[in-house]
């Protein structure tokens, strides 16, 4: 065994001797935070590397250690990253948990990265470049509904991914028999996933294992899942190890490794020695520039200041008779035209297909036709949020136009793992600025009678996320200039298309008497501004989104009822609250009302207040309208709780009076 796996022994006591490494130097406080070393597990990563090719996408969790070194070789880049300095792999920002090297990420969310997994060899599939990718997991994460959608997806879809669960029958500290109940190949085959189980404890079967089914989801073009039998030999990380020590022990006796350096002392020496010598000659080397800034990752600013600060006039007399849908649609249909690596995923989005004969096209018939049209870049997905946006995000990876539609803005509560904890963060976690063209669409507000659970406005909990771009649709702004900059920033974005916004045309409902203006620079998002022409205004209005027309038609009534007059300010990005020329507006008014269709506490509006206090502006009153309860069914009720422009009016009048 010696001459064949000899080279195979000496990567897995590196990676031992380097987990060793990082335990002494957390002793000697030099790491902080925690370490979850891989001693025990070495040779999943190393052989699972070793039947790799160029390009294929490797995704670990937070016990990665062994599968980054296998991968990259970059040892200097795991040790610097741990001792949390600039030239680490993720420039000191990512840790033991957060690790990135080309084609190689790692996350501590359990099961999170798998569907991204997927989504990048989904790509690749498109691409037909014959890579694939490798998902690590560990037997904990068999609790997790991401891994089963993934399973599902990639089934379906014929995607090349090879799964490496490395089964050491324990979590953190709970037993694998308190976590899974029944039986693990029965669970995968029931995806329709080929199942294969293997164990450290025979290298030439895990060799011959990894080699098969590598080379056969390549060839195939087909998901496998491998089982891997290994030991965890210390604890779940520095030393919270619960396990009985008679157990411990008898692993450590039988460890392969272990057994390798007894029985080879001469030569186990010798690479000892070289490896204490790399080890020493990386720590002697130890850069200790500053570490780059946060904020430089992702390019803030003063937004306050350095932005052009006029409304420009828009021409408003040409009003289209397309609805807001129909524009939508032409918007996704450009996409796909000139984009040959864009894809639309998402749940009802076809049209007509093999199974139904009737066209359907979304829910809200954005999609229309478009998978007749583009039959490879439209697909249905199964109901499974999380899996869903996680392919998207891969796909965006993978450098694809990555569009996903979730069919209910209630529905994004189950998405928020892979928004927040996943793409918002890789930018700055990795500590590179990455291009992530990925755009998750999705229907929000009432005033459809649809109910508490398909009527919410959920965005306020997706505002503040680093990374994320929160952006709102309204019938004063055209579609095409917000795609238009979303697809030059190609940053990852939640896109909220109000339902009632729908059946709008563009401009509509906007008063007669008064003119729209379009603030916007190459940076940003626009801020349509609607001023009386003449006269000063009464009140100053901040909205956003499908709100907008309950607003416009209080203006109308406003003006035709009592002769009052407002000014209206509608951003679009709602991860900025400083509004230019607010302030000027509201020292004429002394009134600002807020309009907001979902709940007030912690909301948009809430930060723009904050804002103008900030800003040492205080010399206002104040009217916030918004929907701070559930959303009934019943069409009076619902009218009832939502900021309608009866509403409007009626508590703009109050406060005047």
């Amino acid at each position: 065994m010696l001459n064949k796996y000899e080279d195979q022994f000496r990567k897995a006591l590196f990676i031992r001797k380097t987990e060793e490494l990082f335990l002494e130097l957390f002793k000697e406080g030099k790491i902080s935070g925690t370490v979850h070393t891989c001693i025990g597990q070495e040779f999943t990563g190393i052989f699972a590397s070793e039947h790799s090719l160029k390009g294929d996408f490797i995704v670990t969790n937070h016990r990665g250690h062994g599968h980054y070194i296998s991968f990259t070789q970059d040892y200097n880049g795991l040790i610097n990253e741990l001792l949390g300095k600039s030239n680490g792999s993720s420039r000191g920002i990512g840790g033991s948990q957060h690790l990135y090297n080309e084609n190689f990420i790692s996350n501590g969310i359990q099961g999170g990265m798998l569907p991204t997994a997927a989504g990048v060899a989904f790509g690749n599939k498109f691409k037909k470049n014959n890579n694939i990718s490798i998902a690590f997991l560990g037997d904990g994460t068999l609790g997790e509904g991401v891994v089963y959608e993934t399973l599902n997806i990639c089934s379906l879809w014929a995607i090349p991914i090879v799964f490496i669960l490395e089964k050491n029958d324990i979590s953190q500290s709970t037993s694998f028999k308190q976590n899974f109940y029944g039986d693990l190949k029965s669970r995968i085959e029931g995806f329709g996933v080929e199942y294969q189980c293997t164990s450290i404890y025979d290298i030439e079967h895990l060799d011959e294992t990894f080699n098969i089914s590598i080379n056969k989801a390549r060839s195939e073009s087909k998901p496998i899942f491998i089982e891997v039998e290994v030991g965890r030999l210390y604890s779940h990380s520095k030393g919270d190890d619960n396990r009985d020590s008679r157990a411990v022990k008898n692993l450590i006796l039988k460890d392969p490794l272990n057994n390798f350096l007894i029985n080879n002392e001469q030569i186990s020496k010798q690479w000892i020695e070289e490896i204490n010598s790399i080890h020493r000659s990386i720590l002697e080397s130890i850069d200790n520039k500053k570490n780059i800034h946060l904020t430089k990752l992702l390019k803030i600013d003063n937004y306050s200041l350095n932005r052009d600060q006029i409304y420009h006039k828009v021409d408003t007399s040409l009003v289209g008779e397309k609805r807001f849908n129909d524009l939508l649609y032409e918007e996704l249909k450009k996409i796909l035209i000139k984009d040959e690596n864009s894809i639309i995923i998402g749940e009802d989005i076809e049209n007509i297909n093999e199974f139904n004969p009737l066209p359907y096209g979304g829910a809200f018939k954005v999609t229309k036709d478009l998978s007749n049209l583009f039959p490879l870049k439209v697909k249905n997905t199964p109901i499974s949020e999380q899996a869903i946006s996680g392919i998207g995000i891969g796909l965006a990876l993978n450098g694809f136009t990555s569009i996903v539609e979730i069919m209910f803005g209630d529905f994004t509560t189950l998405v928020l793992d892979q928004l927040l904890q996943h793409v918002s963060k890789f930018t700055l976690m990795y500590g590179r600025e990455m291009q992530i063209p990925f755009i998750m669409r999705t229907p929000m507000g009432g005033f459809r009678g649809y109910g508490p659970t398909h009527s919410q406005s959920l965005e306020k909990h997706f505002l503040g996320i680093p990374g994320l771009e929160v952006i709102s649709l309204n019938q004063l702004i055209p579609p095409s200039i917000i795609f238009k900059q979303i697809i030059a920033n190609k940053k990852p974005v939640l896109l909220i298309e109000n339902k009632t916004l729908y059946t709008k045309k563009l401009y509509e409902e906007l008063p007669f008497g008064y003119e729209l203006g379009v603030m916007k620079n190459v940076y940003d998002y626009p801020i349509a501004k609607v001023s009386p022409i003449d006269g000063d205004p009464n009140v100053t209005i901040v909205c956003y989104g499908g709100i907008l027309n309950e607003v416009l038609i209080a203006t109308k009534d406003l003006f035709s009822e009592h002769e009052l007059l407002v000014e209206i300010f509608v951003p679009t990005d709602l991860n900025y609250s400083l509004i230019p020329n607010l302030e000027i507006s509201l020292k004429k008014t002394k009134l600002l009302c807020i309009v907001q269709e979902g709940n007030s506490f912690g909301s948009f509006g809430s930060e723009v207040v904050s804002s103008l206090i900030k800003n040492n502006f205080k010399e206002f009153d104040l009217i916030n309208i918004s929907n701070n309860t559930i959303i009934p069914s019943s069409r009076e009720l619902e009218e009832k709780v939502l900021p309608t422009n009866g509403k409007i009016c009626k508590l703009i009048l109050e406060s005047l009076c």
